[in-house]
């Protein structure tokens, strides 16, 4: 049995994803090129997150992380 991609039934997913033209450079409007190559520099990668994890509780369930 093959299953329909899921973007035909589950319409609140969002797909990311790379543009490039065929010479490989990025499109202009790609803009997680430019976000990768900031977030990979190493004076980025060592600092500390400035946010915090947002957890959900659920009626009956104490369990309720993200």
């Amino acid at each position: 049995m093959t299953l329909p991609p899921p973007y035909l039934y589950h319409h609140f997913h969002q797909v990311m994803y790379d543009t490039y033209t065929t010479a490989g450079d990025p499109i202009s409007t790609n803009k997680r090129a430019n976000a990768a190559i900031i977030f990979s520099q190493p004076d980025v990668i060592a600092e500390e997150p400035w946010f915090i994890k947002v957890t959900r509780r659920t009626r009956g369930n104490n369990q309720g992380d993200l």
